[in-house]
């Protein structure tokens, strides 16, 4: 079905926000983008990607 998902992990959330909103514009005729932000401010939801856990 040709979906990718791409997770980033930031420090801040505006400029990453904007950074999408410009992709999501510019790919707008080629390309369906579609992202969720959301803040995790002692980075828990992360716990699932350590090898460690």
């Amino acid at each position: 079905n040709n979906l990718r998902e791409i997770y980033f992990a930031c420090k801040d959330f505006r400029k990453p926000s904007k950074v999408a909103f410009e992709f999501q514009e510019k790919y707008k005729d080629s390309e369906e983008i579609v992202y969720d932000i959301y803040k995790d401010k002692y980075w828990k939801s992360f716990d699932r990607f350590n090898p460690d856990n």
